[in-house]
């Protein structure tokens, strides 16, 4: 809804989830997990008592807490005024629709927040009347592949060097584990392997 409060009229199917006018932050705690799961124990070095503020291996303390809570309550007050703004609706308005709740097209119609039931051919149209288009086309260009297709090609060989990419950023290391893994289940018969692999780069 962030960037939709600024455009001149806001389409919305009446099924749509509209809203979400809020903000939320989390710091994660992973210390007692990696302690007492794993073994493992973290020691570190700071140049000040907060310079490892937002660690995920120790838990905040109460000034750290207030720091985020007030940046939290900071960017919802932007958001707030911009939705505000957009809408020409006051603060206190918005405010109370907002604090994260969500509504259907059709609340979210009746609240102000939307102009017009309707998808994006709708919009379309509207945009050509607005701009007195009698003859126009819609083309929509590159064909995208679902995710998890996408995934899936790669995962047989078969992806292209964005998924390729996708994969190396988000496995990192492991990435040559599952090329090793997906080659080994394509070699046929007998074969004499060694227990570990070399990698030369």
């Amino acid at each position: 809804y962030y960037i939709s409060c600024g455009a001149d009229r806001i389409f919305a199917q009446p099924n749509t989830i509209t809203g979400s006018i809020g903000v939320f932050g989390l710091l994660p705690n992973f210390r007692n997990l990696f302690t007492n799961k794993f073994g493992i124990t973290f020691d570190t070095a700071n140049t000040n008592k907060h310079s490892d503020m937002g660690s995920v291996f120790r838990s905040v303390s109460e000034s750290e807490r207030l720091v985020v809570q007030n940046g939290v309550e900071s960017i919802y007050k932007v958001f707030v005024g911009r939705v505000a703004s957009g809408r020409k609706m006051s603060f206190a308005a918005i405010d109370s629709i907002g604090q994260g709740r969500v509504w259907s097209g059709m609340d979210a119609m009746n609240l102000g927040l939307v102009d017009q039931l309707g998808g994006l051919k709708d919009a379309i149209k509207y945009a050509a009347e607005k701009l007195k288009l009698t003859e126009y086309k819609i083309l929509s260009l590159p064909k995208q592949k679902e995710p998890f297709e996408e995934l899936m090609n790669e995962l047989k060989g078969q992806g292209d060097e964005k998924a390729r990419t996708f994969l190396k950023n988000e496995l990192g290391e492991n990435y040559s584990i599952l090329m090793t893994l997906r080659k080994l289940n394509t070699m046929k018969g007998i074969q004499a392997r060694l227990p570990f692999e070399f990698i030369i780069e």
